[in-house]
């Protein structure tokens, strides 16, 4: 009963933008912004870019109906320490390892996912 529920919200899905580049042996995935709909922190100031994602979850053959995970990357391990960053990279990917979808997940600090999946081959 939502009358009675106590912290119950509805999922708001972080503002993200990818560039996904494929040559004729790799994939890059770029990740330029990622903001989450909760804007303040426990000091009352905006979250800046990339400062409430939590992970990055990769299914490099998707099949259009169930996420299989393949690969995942922490916040932490892909931000560098004690400087803002204006993009994040992610390892390069063979093509050979990928179906014709990819599929990527993000999540941020609060539970909140947001889902793309891009054309590869």
């Amino acid at each position: 009963d939502l009358d009675d529920a106590v912290g119950f919200h509805f999922m708001k899905q972080p503002d993200v933008l990818t560039k996904v580049k494929k040559t004729k042996k790799n994939v890059s995935i770029t990740i330029e912004k990622f903001l989450s709909d909760f804007t303040e922190d426990d000091k009352g100031e905006d979250l800046e870019n990339f400062e409430s994602l939590a992970m990055v979850l990769l299914d490099k053959d998707f099949n259009g109906q169930a996420f299989d995970m393949d690969e995942y990357y922490f916040a932490e391990d892909l931000l560098p320490k004690d400087e803002a960053t204006e993009k994040i990279s992610l390892p390069a990917i063979s093509k050979y390892e990928c179906g014709t979808k990819l599929m990527i997940i993000y999540v941020d600090i609060f539970g909140n996912e947001f889902k793309e999946v891009f054309e590869i081959k």
